[in-house]
Order: structure tokens, then C-alpha cells, then sequence
């Protein structure tokens, strides 16, 4: 389990999901689980004591990813305590959507958003599918936030 911003956000795997002291103990109120069902069985204890939410998302090429969704989601979680983004491994599906929250939510480019993540957990490593849209969510995020700030 890796701390991303400082007793808020974390990121991890299919080990970090499970263990219910360790998420008391962080303040996680609220897990987003980026893996299938077959790829992450959360324990009932878990299910009971925690939001969760879990979408099916696979790590392979041709999965879209819909960053806005997951990251707002994040970021109204973050308003009840701290929050576990995980997938299987905690290296691509959950790390691309970590990454898109930074980016979305402080203002800053992928490039520094990466970093930033790959800091807190180097292991990281976006599939090049999930690395391409962030790409594009980069603009897409630009390109908001200059339409907002032109004048009418």
C-alpha cells in the first residue's frame, strides 16, 4: 500500500483491500476497486464496514477508461476520509486513475502527476493503452480549463 497524498489518498492492490485494521487504522472510509471480480474478491468484513465501489476494468489493450467518472468519485469520497484506489497489482489500472485525479483535480500535467505517483509507488507502470488516454485526457483537461478562462 503506498501513500499518495498524505493520509488521503492510497493506492494498492488486492492484499491492501482485505486487510479491515490496516484500512481503520488509515482512516479509509471508501475503497474504488479498478479490477474485475475475478480479479479482486473483496472480503465480506470489508463489504460491511467500507463504501465500496468496484468497477470491471481489465488491464489490456482496448479498455477505455472513463477518468472523469473514477475521479470524481474520488474526490467526493475524499470528503468522508481517506480513500484506497486498488486494482489487482496496484500498477496500472489503479495507477492511471490516480494519476488522472492529479491531474484533474490539482491542476497538473502528466508528466508531473506521473511523478508525483511514481514517488509514492514506484512500481507503477500504466499499460501503454491506459498511458495513451491519459495523453488525451491531458488535452481534454487543457482544453477545459482554457475554455473556461476565455473571456465571452
Amino acid at each position: 500500500m503506498s501513500e499518495v497524498l498524505r493520509g488521503q489518498l492510497y493506492l494498492g492492490n488486492v492484499l491492501n483491500v482485505n486487510r479491515l485494521p490496516w484500512l481503520d487504522r488509515h482512516n479509509i472510509q471508501t475503497v474504488i476497486c479498478v479490477a474485475t471480480k475475478d480479479d479482486v474478491v473483496i472480503r465480506d468484513d470489508v463489504l460491511a464496514a467500507k463504501t465500496v465501489h468496484q468497477f470491471e476494468i481489465v488491464d489490456r489493450e482496448g479498455q477505455t477508461l472513463d477518468f472523469d467518472r473514477i475521479v470524481d468519485l474520488i474526490e467526493a469520497s475524499l470528503a468522508r476520509g481517506a480513500v484506497l484506489v486498488n486494482c489487482a497489482v496496484g500498477m496500472s489500472r489503479s495507477a492511471a486513475f490516480v494519476i488522472a485525479y492529479f491531474m484533474k483535480m490539482h491542476q497538473m500535467s502528466l508528466n508531473d502527476a506521473y511523478i508525483l505517483v511514481k514517488r509514492a509507488r514506484p512500481k507503477i507502470n500504466p499499460n501503454p493503452s491506459f498511458r495513451q488516454q491519459l495523453v488525451i485526457y491531458e488535452q481534454e483537461l487543457f482544453s477545459r480549463r482554457k475554455f473556461k478562462s476565455s473571456p465571452v
